[in-house]
């Protein structure tokens, strides 16, 4: 086969069970799978023995289903009468050659009974008895769905009385796509002709193009005068029991379960929605967050003059970063660690969250499933707070470092160097003067300094540091401006990584959702190739007419024709 279903399976459970876990689909989508069975009829039997074609009876109440058994089997092995409608039980007709493996979990041993015969001719079939369909125990109809995996063959039987009573086998239409079906006329001796034709078109109409019907009378003795097709339907069964037959079944079965698979898959697709969706979700954003930042500019203006004017206040000479006032409630040990200053406290978070909180319902809106954002959303709320904080700190260190603009920092060291050396220069002039003068007045040449030089110097030494130090003064940067400047640029910092964040956790929540859907294209593709058809034992007509049902895929029997 071109792949094997179980392994399809279990890659497209992986897949679902994933898409599960990241929010894309409900955890019980993901269940969705566990109905469609693995094919494991090899395990009823043991593997060096070989697999029989499984044949199972089933029909109504009173069709004769167990006498039709009886008669194939040219014994008394199944149950009839007044017994039937209410056994429970299932029976295993098999050859004494064939040794039974493990029996898959779900079938319950307690309601198995084997029955084993020596008949040569049957030596490759195994004959199942089931229970009645339209029995008044409803546990009948779990032990047909439990068994039909492991059917080859569904040999319908009803009667003449009950022949448009179509609940029981349009149930294992729905159930057991791409198995053979037979379908027996049982009890003809009381049939018409005329029913043969209506029985026809009723299955056309119901998706088998040209079924194969036989018509038997398990009533011993049988009227010779009525037509019996008992011997045919031997015939046929005869011929589809060998190992290519019972290949080409197993190759239209699993075909049919790709496409139950692939059907399964498609829809989760569909929950899933659209991939192009998640560019308008980013756009939605965009527009929204310019709001809300513009909102919590305007809002964190008067907390940050506030930490500003708290630093300078009462923290002047302390390092700033160490002592940036905090939540209200926090201890002194948290405070040291986490550092959360006030600027963001829970009005700002409270407008953020708002603000990402409308990507769900943006989501919801554009038909994209509402968890995978939200829990893409989380870490980033979450983070807000130590963001913002850290953007904050970053930014008020770098304006404490440089304080003013390019000017001030261009005229500040050289005040500072005018008002040390003005007034040294000063003094050393009014030195000199004083020294050379008291010289001369020593050789008899001047008087001594009077009061006049005595004002003008300290006039000179006065206005040497006065000016220096005035101009330093005032073109000094203030610290609680270039606080403030500072926490403002950080919060702007903040804001924008805050947006970019949401962005790309939005970007990368569509591009996991790209991923579910390559993955899913690719068993998508795999569910569409077509298993590997041996060729058959018996003639394609007969196989294409025992596989006639709507729910087979009309082209993978027309590949033998």
């Amino acid at each position: 086969m071109a792949y094997n279903f179980s392994n399809l399976l279990n890659k497209a459970q992986e897949w679902m069970q994933s898409a599960a876990e990241q929010g894309w689909l409900d955890v019980s989508e993901a269940n969705t799978l566990k109905i469609l069975a693995t094919d494991e009829s090899r395990q009823v039997f043991a593997d060096e023995q070989g697999k029989p074609l499984v044949v199972a009876f089933f029909g109504g109440t009173g069709v004769g289903k167990s006498s039709l058994l009886n008669r194939l089997a040219g014994e008394e092995i199944a149950k009839t009468g007044v017994e039937r409608p209410t056994s429970r039980e299932v029976t295993l007709f098999i050859h004494e050659s064939i040794q039974l493996g493990s029996l898959p979990d779900e079938l319950p041993v307690e309601q198995i009974r084997v029955a084993r015969h020596h008949e040569q001719q049957w030596r490759h079939v195994a004959w199942i008895d089931m229970p009645d369909i339209d029995s008044i125990e409803q546990n009948n109809r779990l032990l047909v769905e439990q068994w039909l995996p492991h059917i080859d063959l569904l040999t319908y039987v009803i009667s003449p009385e009950r022949y448009r009573d179509h609940r029981g086998w349009r149930f294992l239409q729905s159930q057991g796509a791409g198995h053979g079906w037979v379908f027996v006329m049982n009890q003809w001796d009381r049939g018409d002709p005329r029913q043969i034709d209506d029985l026809t078109s009723l299955l056309n109409d119901n998706g088998f193009a040209d079924p194969v019907l036989f018509r038997t009378i398990c009533k011993q003795p049988a009227s010779e005068s009525v037509i019996d097709d008992f011997d045919q339907l031997v015939n046929c069964i005869q011929a589809l029991a060998n190992r290519h037959t019972l290949a080409h079944l197993e190759a239209s079965n699993q075909f049919v379960k790709q496409q139950q698979l692939k059907n399964t898959i498609t829809e989760a697709l569909t929950q899933m929605g659209q991939n192009q969706s998640a560019s308008e979700l980013v756009e939605r954003w965009e527009q929204r967050w310019e709001n809300t930042t513009q909102i919590l500019e305007e809002g964190l203006q008067w907390p940050a003059k506030y930490v500003a004017q708290t630093f300078v206040g009462r923290y002047k000479g302390i390092p700033m970063l160490a002592r940036l006032p905090h939540q209200a409630g926090e201890s002194q040990e948290d405070s040291d660690s986490s550092q959360t200053p006030t600027l963001w406290d829970a009005w700002s978070q409270t407008r953020f969250e708002d603000a990402v909180d409308q990507i769900s319902l943006d989501a919801d809106l554009v038909g994209l499933p509402i968890e995978p954002y939200r829990q893409a959303m989380l870490p980033v709320i979450s983070g807000a707070r130590k963001l913002m904080l850290t953007e904050t700190q970053n930014a008020l260190r770098l304006a404490l470092a440089r304080p003013g603009n390019w000017l001030q920092r261009i005229l500040m060291p050289l005040f500072k160097f005018l008002s040390l050396v003005l007034p040294l220069a000063a003094a050393g002039w009014v030195g000199y003067r004083v020294v050379d003068l008291y010289y001369q007045n020593g050789l008899g040449e001047l008087q001594y300094l009077g009061i006049d030089f005595a004002v003008h110097s300290g006039l000179l030494l006065l206005l040497s540091w006065l000016v220096p130090w005035f101009v330093l003064r005032n073109i000094k940067p203030s610290i609680e401006k270039t606080a403030v400047r500072g926490i403002m640029k950080g919060l702007d910092q903040g804001l924008n990584h805050l947006g970019q964040q949401v962005e790309e956790s939005i970007e990368k929540t569509a591009n996991t959702q790209l991923k579910h859907f390559d993955s899913a294209q690719t068993l998508l593709k795999l569910c569409d190739e077509k298993p590997e058809v041996p060729e058959s034992g018996v003639s394609d007509r007969l196989l294409q007419r025992i596989l006639s049902s709507k729910h087979v895929n009309s082209k993978l029997h027309k590949s033998n024709v």
